[in-house]
C-alpha cells in the first residue's frame, strides 16, 4: 500500500501564517478521492496520513512558516497549492 504521510506544523507562527488552511486543503483530498483519476486510492491501495506537529525539526522557524512535511520533504513558507500538488504527484508515482 502506498502511504503519503503529511505533518503540518501547528506552532503559533505557522498557524498565524496559514498552516490550518493547508491542513484543511489536504484533508479535502479524502472527500475528493472518488473524483480523482487514480481509482487505486479509492480501493484502499493508497493511504493519506495527516498529523500535526509543533515546531517541525525542533527549531524555531518563524521566518519559514508555515512548514509542512510530506514523506520527509519539508516545505518552508508552504502554501496549499504546492503541498497538494506534491501529494498528488506522490500518489501518481506508483501507478
Amino acid at each position: 500500500m502506498k502511504k503519503v504521510e503529511v505533518k503540518v506544523c501547528v506552532c503559533t507562527a505557522c498557524v498565524m501564517n496559514g498552516s490550518v488552511e493547508i491542513m484543511e486543503s489536504v484533508e479535502s483530498l479524502r472527500h475528493l478521492r472518488e473524483q480523482m483519476e487514480d481509482g487505486d486510492m479509492i480501493q484502499g491501495k493508497r493511504e493519506l496520513i495527516v498529523t500535526t506537529d509543533k515546531c517541525l525539526g525542533g527549531v524555531s522557524h518563524e521566518a519559514d512558516s508555515p512548514m509542512v512535511e510530506v514523506n520527509g520533504k519539508v516545505f518552508t513558507k508552504a502554501d496549499s497549492e504546492s503541498v497538494m500538488s506534491y501529494i498528488i504527484d506522490c500518489f501518481k508515482e506508483e501507478k
